[in-house]
C-alpha cells in the first residue's frame, strides 16, 4: 500500500490540535485537585483574618512546587481601607503561611493625590482676587456691591467712556430712564457699568428708593 499524503487542508487541521493539546496540556498538568484547593483557600482567608486583614477575592490557585498535597493562593486583601494581593503558601501538613511582607504589612491611610493640588486650587483665586483689589485701589479706585442704577438725564442721553474721566474715548451712549447694571467699581464721580464703560454718578438714581446714586457709602 502506497503512503498516504496529507493535503495543505489537513495538515494545518493537525496542527492546529497539536497546537491547542499543548497549549492545555500544562493547565491540565499544574491543576490542582478541588479538595485540596478548597483547602487551601479557607485556610489561607481564616489566616489573613488572624492578620487583620478583611477578605476581598481569591486572584488564584496555583500548585505548589514539590508538594502534591499543597497549593499557592494569591488573595486581594483590604486592611484599614488598603488594598494588598498578598502569596499564601498552603501544605495539608503545615496549614497556610504568609510570607513575611504579609506578617509585616503595616496599613497606611490612603490620601487622594488631588488633595494636595487643593490648597493652590483655592489659594490662586483668592490671590488674583487680593492682587485686583490692591491694584484698584493704587490706582484710586474703590469697590462696594454690583447693584442697578436708573439714568436720570431730562430726557437727554448721556456718553459712556471707556474710562472714568471726560478726555477718554467715547464708546456709547445710554438713554435717560435706561435702568444699568454697575460693576461696583468707581472712581471719584465715575462708575463703571457692568458690561464696561463707565458715566457720570451724578446722572444715576438708585434702583431702590429712588435716591441719588452716591460713589461712597
Amino acid at each position: 500500500m502506497g503512503r498516504k499524503i496529507l493535503t495543505t487542508k489537513q495538515s494545518a487541521l493537525v496542527a492546529s490540535a497539536l497546537s491547542l493539546i499543548l497549549a492545555i496540556a500544562p493547565a491540565i498538568a499544574q491543576s490542582v485537585p478541588a479538595e485540596i484547593a478548597k483547602a487551601a483557600e479557607e485556610a489561607c482567608i481564616r489566616s489573613a483574618g488572624d492578620k487583620g486583614f478583611v477578605y476581598k477575592e481569591t486572584i488564584s490557585v496555583e500548585p505548589k512546587t514539590g508538594d502534591i498535597n499543597g497549593a499557592v493562593v494569591v488573595l486581594s486583601l483590604d486592611q484599614n481601607g488598603q488594598i494588598a494581593k498578598l502569596t499564601c503558601g498552603y501544605s495539608a501538613s503545615t496549614g497556610a503561611m504568609f510570607d513575611d511582607g504579609a506578617r509585616a504589612a503595616v496599613p497606611q491611610a490612603l490620601i487622594n493625590p488631588w488633595l494636595l493640588f487643593l490648597p493652590a486650587l483655592i489659594g490662586f483665586p483668592l490671590f488674583l482676587w487680593w492682587w485686583g483689589n490692591s491694584l484698584d485701589r493704587s490706582r484710586g479706585y474703590a469697590r462696594r456691591d454690583r447693584t442697578d442704577a436708573i439714568v436720570r438725564n431730562h430726557g437727554r442721553n448721556i456718553n459712556i467712556y471707556s474710562g472714568p474721566e471726560d478726555n477718554y474715548d467715547v464708546t456709547g451712549y445710554v438713554q435717560d430712564g435706561q435702568r444699568v447694571t454697575l460693576s461696583g467699581l468707581h472712581k471719584n464721580e465715575w462708575v463703571e457699568l457692568a458690561e464696561g464703560g463707565w458715566i457720570r454718578s451724578e446722572h444715576l438714581e438708585s434702583s431702590v428708593g429712588g435716591s441719588r446714586y452716591a460713589t461712597t457709602r
